[in-house]
């Protein structure tokens, strides 16, 4: 981490079922590539 900044690597997957956005992200930290484990990220959204 630098200063107030944050950075990472990733990759996400996103899709639609029944109406709703589903995301599925998983991100490593930026102290060196794929040396840590992922950090998981789940939504679910609807469009107005």
């Amino acid at each position: 981490m630098l200063g107030p900044f944050a950075g990472g690597y990733g990759f996400g997957a996103r899709t639609t079922l029944l109406g709703y956005f589903l995301r599925v992200d998983a991100a490593w930290e930026m102290n060196g590539f794929f040396h840590t484990k992922p950090k998981w990220y789940f939504g679910i959204g609807f469009d107005f």
